[in-house]
């Protein structure tokens, strides 16, 4: 911050930089520099907690006379070194960070492949023991995240509620109906029976409205609150229906809305990684 100033006793000119230090960022250091027609002056502080402890150094006393153009140019280079040490010390200590971490980096990878090779080396049956255990531990996941995707639809309903409340008042937007999954389910005006590669996510969208406004962005809508598709991975027992197959692996689930805003009915479908506002 700099305060030029001007007063009876001449022109002056005042430099401030502060910088917050610590994890709590409660204490302040700061260094000042003060030139004035016929002296300079450096005052380093330091402040925390309301007590404030200042170090002045008077580089150019008044009987010394006028402070020539040389002597300021010198007094704001040893104003700037503080802060351009403090400025590259940080750089230096990011850049032996960051190498470090390549260090880690490459022995995790060197430590990874020379599991895999070992792996590779067991027989075929171990092999095989081993892909099944895995598939079954992927199925586990699966269906942890199911589950948990149909509590948080659950817990999100009394909002759902309240918002739809509040809208249906002021004639706002409204959620009317609002599908993910399959692209070939998604259009209907129920929820399809039988099929679990489509979920109801319309309290999980008006739980979101806010003033008469969605906004979604373009991460992909299987991370929002509430959402699921059950055939990211087609094919793997207990997760799809016996009398839905499951779509190919290369078919992305879309989001069809269909919304009420000012009285008025509309519908839309959205990509998975679309971003979109309402209305």
């Amino acid at each position: 911050k700099i305060q030029p100033a001007l007063s009876t006793r001449g022109w002056s000119v005042e430099v401030t930089c502060t910088r917050l230090l610590g994890v709590d960022r409660l204490t302040k250091l700061y260094w000042v520099l003060r030139i004035r027609r016929r002296s300079a002056l450096i005052r380093l502080g330091l402040a925390r907690s309301g007590l404030r402890f200042s170090f002045p150094l008077e580089l150019w006393p008044e009987t010394m006379g006028p402070v020539g153009v040389l002597d300021q140019a010198i007094f704001s280079l040893l104003y700037s070194l503080p802060p351009l040490c403090c400025r590259f010390g940080w750089l230096a200590y990011l850049s032996w960070s960051r190498r470090r971490a390549a260090k880690a980096s490459k022995k995790t990878t060197a430590a990874a492949s020379s599991s895999a090779a070992q792996q590779a080396d067991g027989g075929a049956q171990e092999e095989g023991e081993e892909e099944d255990a895995a598939a079954s531990a992927q199925n586990e996941q699966e269906l942890a995240r199911r589950t948990a995707a149909a509590e948080q639809r659950a817990l999100l309903a009394g909002e759902a509620a309240k918002r739809r409340s509040t809208e249906a008042a002021c004639n706002g937007l409204e959620i009317v109906r609002a599908f993910y999954g399959h692209p070939d389910a998604v259009r209907e005006t129920s929820l399809p029976a039988g099929r679990e590669d489509v979920i109801d996510v319309t309290d999980c969208l008006m739980a979101k409205v806010r003033n008469s406004s969605l906004q979604i962005s373009s991460a992909p809508k299987s991370t929002l609150l509430g959402f699921y598709y059950a055939s990211e991975r087609p094919g793997d027992p207990g997760l799809s229906s016996s009398s839905a197959p499951p779509p190919a692996p290369t078919v992305l689930p879309i989001l069809h809305v269909v919304y009420k805003f000012g009285g008025v009915e509309h519908s839309r479908s959205y990509q998975d990684t679309e971003s979109f506002i309402l209305p």
